[in-house]
């Protein structure tokens, strides 16, 4: 049984330095009109504003936001209307298709 050292990765070394000394704060606000998004309280990342259309609002629905974790930018947003057939599994795709490792936000109105 031969062991041995093996060459450090030098790029996921400094991945792993960046992740551990960069933080930044989110507030999500979730209304009956609205949805925000907002990162160290001053960038909006994400808003939906809900208008009233066929009986129900357009924010309604499950929201997946995903962030990059280092920067806290937006890199995906998706809305499910999980009141329609078939709306879950498209939700249930979406989550299973999202990269380890990246910022995770779902809000439910």
């Amino acid at each position: 049984d031969m062991r041995s050292l093996r060459p450090v990765n030098l790029t996921a070394h400094k991945r792993l330095q960046d992740l551990s000394s960069k933080s930044f704060n989110l507030e999500i606000q979730v209304t009956r009109k609205n949805i925000t998004v907002v990162r160290d309280n001053i960038h909006k990342v994400y808003e939906k504003i809900g208008e009233k259309s066929q009986g129900f609002m357009s924010h309604d629905g499950m929201h997946v936001l995903v962030l990059h974790p280092l920067k806290g930018e937006l890199m995906l947003a998706r809305q499910f209307l999980t009141h329609q057939p078939a709306e879950h599994r498209n939700l249930v795709d979406c989550l299973k298709n999202i990269q380890p490792g990246r910022i995770i936000i779902v809000v439910a109105v």
